[in-house]
């Protein structure tokens, strides 16, 4: 991980069970019930909404930890990269 919450070197893909994964066409991170071998989401499932989760930041390009999620699965406060 860079300074910058950026990943350097990606490792095998890991799908932790209800991990928040972004979903460009809602712009919200959201579960994901299928993920495919090379770690895309097949199936996406309800916005998700626990703070303190990490979650993907579209504008940082990063993961981050998410301090406030709104009811539409959309962080409203980004914190620190996730370890």
């Amino acid at each position: 991980m860079t300074a910058n919450g950026q990943c350097a070197h990606y490792g095998t893909v890991c799908t932790p069970d209800e991990q928040a994964f972004y979903n460009p066409q809602t712009a919200a991170n959201h579960i994901c019930y299928h993920v495919t071998a090379d770690g895309k989401c097949a199936h996406f499932g309800a916005p998700t909404g626990t703070a303190g989760q990490c979650m993907f930041n579209a504008q940082a390009n990063a993961y981050q930890t998410c301090y406030h999620v709104t009811a539409s699965g959309q962080c409203a406060h980004f914190g620190t990269a996730c370890n």
